[in-house]
């Protein structure tokens, strides 16, 4: 049974490390030597971590929202570096912008009075968790959990399937007629096949899928990227044509004023 991180990851984090050696005392005594040794060496949250592992306790809607608005971002993202439109990528990222921050006040009033110093670093983590990984961590309330290793928090993964190749019709056949014919010097070797070594497959399967997770994360900045520089390029434009107003009523102005002294005099 995968070991539960959740109640040890409410705990403050200054004492974290008292629930963390009584958790490990527990699992040891129930003959889970294993688990006990990966639950001490699991990392200590920080302030900020962990009042986002507060918050989704608090206000596990808020949560849900930005859940689904980090999946959708990865959707539309998907879609626009397929050469659709970036108009879904927009709406998304938009409606990202907004359960963030509905995270972050959350989080920010679950922490209490340590809240003002910690914002930009809430904000910072936040922002590193979206993505699949990162989003499960958020769900579980286990954020600052990252190197459990082989700890098998969620769900343990089953051993990947071996498909062997199966003989052809042919190979069989030949198999069944030729074999006595054929001499033992042009006897097909029937030495067994290498075993698939399963702990290293699993090791570089982890590797391989940290890999596309790091992809998925840059291409995601890229994207988040673009629509602010297009975004950016807009404000741009606007903030342009007003200054152009701007500067066209106060030529106005100094005229009207030129000529209001010009008839005094």
């Amino acid at each position: 049974m995968p070991v539960d991180l959740r109640a040890l990851y409410s705990v403050r984090p200054a004492e974290f490390v008292v629930a963390r050696k009584a958790l490990a005392i527990a699992l040891e005594a129930e003959q889970r030597k294993e688990e006990a040794m990966a639950v001490l060496k699991l990392r200590r949250p920080r302030l900020a971590e962990h009042a986002l592992n507060l918050a989704v306790r608090a206000q596990p809607e808020v949560v849900a929202r930005w859940v689904h608005a980090v999946a959708a971002v990865d959707a539309a993202q998907s879609t626009a570096i397929g050469g659709g439109g970036a108009a879904a990528l927009r709406d998304a990222a938009g409606e990202l912008r907004d359960a963030h921050a509905a995270v972050l006040a959350a989080a920010v009033a679950a922490l209490g009075d340590s809240s003002a110093a910690q914002h930009p670093d809430i904000n910072d983590t936040l922002r590193a968790l979206a993505h699949p990984d990162g989003v499960r961590l958020l769900q579980h309330g286990v954020v600052g959990s990252e190197q459990l290793g082989d700890l098998a928090v969620f769900s343990s993964a089953p051993d990947p399937v071996v498909r062997r190749a199966r003989p052809s019709p042919t190979a069989a056949r030949w198999s069944k007629a030729d074999a006595v014919a054929t001499s033992p010097e042009q006897a097909v070797s029937t030495e067994p096949a290498p075993k698939l070594d399963l702990r290293r497959l699993r090791t570089l399967e982890r590797h391989a899928a940290a890999a596309h997770a790091g992809s998925r994360r840059a291409d995601q900045a890229l994207a988040t990227t673009r629509v602010a520089l297009a975004a950016a390029k807009d404000a741009v434009a606007a903030a342009t044509t007003a200054a152009a107003q701007a500067r066209g009523e106060a030529r106005d102005a100094d005229n009207a004023v030129a000529e209001l002294r010009g008839h005094a005099d």
